[in-house]
């Protein structure tokens, strides 16, 4: 390995440069996630038509696979508002039908569409990600068997033989 080598404990201590702050912990105690049974109102920011239905299939799909927690509302609502800001500045190009503007001193420039359009392209993509609704991270995710999930529980197992 290339490097310097890690100092132990005991040695960091002898020298006095041991710093606790910097001690990595065994255990990692993670705080319990709770998955939402039922999906959130819709944003009052998302006016668009488009982006209040991509907020009901995309919060259904979560929902029904166990994604969706109360973490993951708030990175669906910025992808909504993605969905929503891309649908506002096509609309916009395709009332200029131009992609380039003129400046007073007639000099040419891209339209600020433009930029906006490709910022909202770019977010919406890095959001789907985060979400898990790329085809890319749904290939690693297995989905979940319900049966699976009774059979898990041996008193359940127990019940159906003798029930």
């Amino acid at each position: 390995m290339k490097g310097r080598k890690k100092d132990d404990k005991s040695a960091k201590i002898t020298r006095g440069t041991y710093r606790p702050d910097r001690e990595t912990p065994k255990e990692v105690d993670l705080q319990t996630v709770r998955y939402l049974t039922k999906m959130p109102p819709i944003p009052a920011s998302l006016t668009e038509t488009s982006a209040r239905k991509l907020w009901a299939t995309t919060g259904t799909f979560l929902k029904e696979n166990r994604f969706l927690t109360d973490f993951m509302v708030t990175i669906l609502e910025d992808y909504c508002l993605a969905h929503q800001e891309l649908k506002l500045a096509e609309s916009q190009l395709v009332d200029a039908s131009s992609y380039v503007t003129y400046l007073p001193n007639g000099a040419m420039q891209t339209n600020p569409w433009v930029d906006i359009r490709n910022k909202a392209i770019v977010r919406k993509i890095n959001l789907a990600e985060r979400l898990g609704i790329t085809p890319n991270a749904q290939m690693k995710v297995k989905p979940i068997n319900k049966k699976e999930e009774e059979e898990k529980n041996p008193f359940d197992v127990l019940m159906r033989k003798n029930g």
